[in-house]
């Protein structure tokens, strides 16, 4: 088979045929107008083809040769329609889809035969060819090829797309609708899967908006319909709602809807998306409901936790489960105490309206449950919550027929347990019959079970109120034995000690010195027996925290001396050394320093105690960040196996060594509290035979404790009353041996002493007597030495009159706050009661001399020997001031140059002191002064004197100047 092509099908295949056409032509009157339609079916992008009724071609254009490759050589005029079908089937130019030759043949002539409509090829090189073929009126077919390859093409994309499309549509959990704007709002599209959605089919939603509008929740339905005009504003909206499903059930919907609009911007069309939403929906009501459950539990548990009593707790829990639940009425039981397992009413309620129920609240009131006896009897027996429906419910219940009238049909409870004890019932009741709910009950129970753990826990508190109430009392009673008994034994011991001082002062060159040396005996018996109940004493105060920390700064090395000359007398041995080793120590420490003062005295004098011979050495130095104060002494020493017990209690070394020596054995047990209240520590290395160490370890800081200021004793005023030259002392105790010990101590320095029985005697004799001191005891029955201090402080007659405190308490801070000048613990030594009243009301004139140079006071008080004067003296102005603020002078003698505070700094603050700024001021100096700085001082001082060579009598001039006292009493003869 040829498939060259002819150059046009138009053409005559020989020269004859053209012959014969172009003659045709010429005789055809529409030759022209048919040389022109063959032109236009030429010039066609379709192939064409006309066949005679015969089924022969008549013409084609080339376009017909080009849907028919390789066939040229047999389309040519006169062939038939068969053998071209053929051709093409057999050269595969069209797809047979799996049909035999004679098979596709036979249906392809069929369709030539009776054309239905347009015939689509697909071609093997994967064109596709549409045919279209019609019959003429003289039974032949005019056939026209289009190439639809790439409509096909376009098609198959479609196709494919919608495909997808349609089964995203049916896959999706979403459902697609969507609604005309305007009119009726008919529905214009719904996606397959409603049917999963919700049950229905696409065409119930399509037959109208009545169906989307019958089905909306009757709840929701104001709402939803609500949003419109917002989805229209913006042209998105959201909106949940429920939808009734096909099965009856409602559903929640997620309806997210879009607005469609024209090309002129007005709305047309409304796509909605819906989402079935009904588990998010149930889990979040759940999630409220158990987040209303949790907070109902915490704020039951934070209220009841915070409650002051039982009953508030129980109120507060009614009223928040009576809220949650929506129960209009609510009461608690309590479980009587008596082991009768009966519920008494209370009165703790929540009630909405209480004269809906005043008669079951009434009958609530007057009646006692029994276990099992309605409602709340019937928690008491089971332990669990209950729930009652409906008036049969009821009928075992006392208060059945109040309950009715009030037209309670409905309650539930639940109980409060203490460990598996029902120790109180809440209940509540309403006049509807919700169904039980579970999760209620459960919350309940918990609620039940808090309550009574805050039960549990109140009545553990009270038990503990009353154990500390208890203990408090038996604390007061123990205080208040040790102080009753301390003044009782203190009381005759301080007449023992005193009296025996006073015959011993008396008689020691009267009595033989056998009974001189008894009276030492019961002398030293009496001192022991005292410190042994003031060391009980401090034992109890530490015991019970009491003894509180005062801390001050002070220099170390004179607290040191002052240890050190306490016990010196206690050194009977000459063959013991007492040595002060100083490595280094702080300046300054910041501590309570009489309590250290108190343990470095009994550290020192239990080692002089048990040291024979050798050496006590007191060293001291910084370690680190602490001080360490080392008692080492060579004595007796201690065995191992009781070192571990030293400071308990009463306890002492038992053996024959240690019982040859006295002692409480408190003094160790006192110390080590005293170094743990300080912030440290006392540890005791030891060797039998060899000696021991004790040593203290202390901050110098003491960290922790609160500043308490020194509270200095106040300067004593002058006492400018008629009486003031009589030297009459007023002596305020019950006790009339005090008083006359007073008397015999004091009347050999001159003081004549009149007592008074009690607080107010005493009060009418300071005022009717005017005496130049008074003593004055703390404890006194009816008004106490702290009332009758307050009262002589306040009363204009009396405030001026300098009061000694002398008595069994050591309240010496207490005492110089309320205005005493001196205080003295019973019992008293006889030169430390003259020293304070010598120092409060002076018999003689004080000089104080403030000077770096040891040997002026000594100088001075020789040249001042015969003007009844004391002569006072310290080494720099700030020694001075402190000394000022113990006992006021009548003068002061100044040196201007010396270390730390010279003369004029000293009296810069002298006179910032209002109390001191009156003090007449006498300057001693050296220095040669100029004119100008003569002048300076002379507006500042009293009187200048030159140092060198001191004359006798400008000093008495300058003295008596200043104190004209003095000089009366000098022209008198003398005192």
């Amino acid at each position: 088979m040829s498939h060259t092509p002819a150059a046009s099908p138009f053409e005559p295949r020989n020269t004859g045929d053209r012959a014969d056409i172009r003659s045709a032509s010429l005789l055809d009157e529409s030759g022209v107008a048919k040389q022109k339609l063959i032109e236009a079916i030429e010039s066609s992008s379709e192939g064409f083809a006309l066949f005679d009724p015969d089924e022969r071609l008549v013409l084609c254009n080339r376009h017909f040769h080009d849907f028919h490759p390789g066939l040229a050589a047999i389309i040519a005029p006169g062939v038939t329609f068969e053998a071209i079908a053929r051709a093409v089937v057999e050269t595969c130019i069209v797809r047979a889809a799996g049909m035999t030759v004679e098979a596709w043949l036979a249906e392809r002539l069929a369709h030539y035969r009776a054309p239905r409509g347009p015939l689509l090829q697909q071609r093997v090189d994967g064109r596709w060819v549409q045919v279209n073929e019609r019959k003429t009126n003289d039974g032949g077919v005019v056939a026209v090829y289009t190439d639809v390859t790439e409509i096909k093409r376009a098609e198959q994309v479609l196709k494919a797309t919608q495909g997808r499309l349609t089964y995203l549509l049916t896959a999706s959990p979403s459902m697609i609708c969507s609604f005309e704007v305007g009119g009726r709002n008919a529905p214009t599209f719904i996606s397959e899967n409603v049917r999963d959605l919700l049950g229905y089919e696409p065409s119930d939603y399509l037959a109208g908006p009545e169906f989307w509008l019958e089905r909306l929740h009757p709840e929701d339905r104001e709402r939803v319909l609500a949003e419109f005009p917002q989805l229209l504003a913006q042209g998105h909206n959201v909106i949940e709602y429920r939808f009734l499903h096909a099965n009856g059930r409602y559903r929640w919907v997620r309806d997210e809807q879009r607005l469609l609009r024209d090309s002129n911007g007005q709305p047309v069309e409304v796509v909605e998306s819906w989402s079935d939403i009904t588990e998010r929906k149930e889990a979040e009501l759940a999630l409220q409901t158990q987040t209303a459950f949790v907070e109902l539990l915490q704020a039951a548990a934070a209220a009841a936790n915070e409650a002051p009593t039982v009953e508030d707790a129980l109120r507060f829990c009614i009223e928040r489960v009576a809220q949650h639940a929506g129960w209009p009425l609510g009461h608690a039981h309590l479980l009587a105490q008596d082991g009768t397992r009966t519920l008494l009413p209370t009165g703790i309620w929540h009630c909405d309206a209480a004269a809906d129920y005043a008669r079951f609240q009434t009958a609530t009131a007057a009646t006692q449950l029994g276990a099992g006896a309605g409602l709340a009897g019937r928690v008491l027996l089971s332990g669990a919550p209950e729930w009652s429906l409906g008036d049969p419910s009821l009928a075992a219940d006392p208060r059945a027929p109040a309950a009715a009238q009030d037209g309670i049909r409905a309650g539930f409870g639940f109980p409060v347990t203490v460990g598996r004890e029902v120790v109180a019932v809440l209940e509540f009741f309403a006049r509807e019959a919700p169904p039980p709910d579970a999760s209620l009950l459960r919350v309940m129970t918990n609620i039940g079970a808090q309550l009574g753990r805050v039960i549990e826990r109140k009545q553990a508190e009270e038990s503990l109120r009353q154990a500390k109430e208890a203990a408090e009392d038996a604390s007061r009673a123990k205080s208040s034995f040790l102080a009753n008994m301390s003044h009782e034994l203190r009381t005759p011991l301080n007449a023992i000690i005193g009296f025996t001082r006073l015959v011993m002062r008396r008689a020691k060159d009267v009595l033989p010195l056998k009974q001189f040396e008894n009276l030492e005996k019961i002398l030293a018996s009496s001192e022991h027996l005292l410190s042994l109940i003031n060391s009980i004493l401090d034992l109890a105060k530490v015991e019970a925290g009491r003894m509180e920390v005062k801390p001050s700064d002070f220099a170390l090395e004179p607290v040191l001396d002052l240890c050190l000359r306490t016990v010196e007398p206690l050194v009977k041995n000459e063959g013991v050394r007492l040595v002060r080793d100083l490595r280094d120590p702080p300046a300054v420490l910041r501590t309570d320093e009489e309590k250290l003062r108190q343990i470095l005295i009994n550290l020192l004098s239990n080692a002089i105690k048990f040291t024979e011979a050798g050496s006590v050495t007191l060293r001291v130095r910084s370690v680190g960040e602490a001080v360490e104060f080392a008692v080492t002494d060579t004595g007796i020493g201690i065995p191992a196996d009781a070192l571990s017990a030293i400071f308990e209690e009463f306890h002492q070394v038992d053996n024959s060594a240690t019982r040859s020596h006295s002692g409480t054995g408190l003094g160790l047990a006192i110390s080590h509290r005293l170094a743990r209240l300080l912030g440290g520590r006392i540890g005791v290395e030891s060797r039998e035979g060899e000696g021991s160490t004790f040593t203290l370890t202390i901050p110098p800081r003491i960290a922790g404790a609160s500043e308490v200021p020194a509270i200095p004793k106040p300067a004593p005023s002058a006492v400018t009353s008629p009486r003031s030259g009589a030297k009459v002392v007023l002596a305020i105790d019950d006790d009339p041996n005090v008083v006359y010990l007073l008397q015999e101590n004091l009347a050999d320095a001159g003081y004549t002493v009149i007592g008074a029985a009690s607080g107010q005697d005493g009060l009418v004799k300071a005022r009717e007597l005017q005496p130049r001191a008074i003593t004055l005891d703390i404890m006194m029955p009816g008004t106490d030495g702290w009332q009758v201090l307050h009262a002589l402080k306040t009363d204009p007659q009396t405030r001026d009159i300098p009061v000694v405190l002398i008595s069994i308490v050591d309240q010496k801070e207490l005492g110089f706050r309320l205005g005493a000048t001196d205080y003295i613990v019973k019992p008293f030594e006889r030169e430390a009661l003259i020293g304070a009243l010598a120092r409060i009301a002076p018999d003689n004139e004080r000089v104080l001399v403030i000077d770096d140079d040891p040997n002026v006071p000594d100088l001075v008080r020789q040249l001042l020997d015969s003007e009844h004067c004391t002569v006072d003296w310290v080494a720099d102005g700030a020694a001075g001031l402190e000394r000022i603020a113990q006992a006021r002078p009548s003068v002061i003698l100044l040196d201007l140059l010396m270390p730390r505070m010279d003369g004029l700094a000293f009296l810069d603050a002298l006179q910032a002191d209002p109390s001191a700024r009156d003090i007449p001021v006498v300057v001693l100096t050296a220095a040669s002064l100029d004119s100008a700085e003569r002048g300076m001082l002379r507006d500042r001082v009293l009187g200048l004197i030159d140092k060198s060579g001191l004359d006798r009598a400008a000093l008495v001039r300058e003295v008596r100047r200043v104190l004209p006292v003095l000089e009366r009493e000098t022209a008198d003869g003398g005192r």
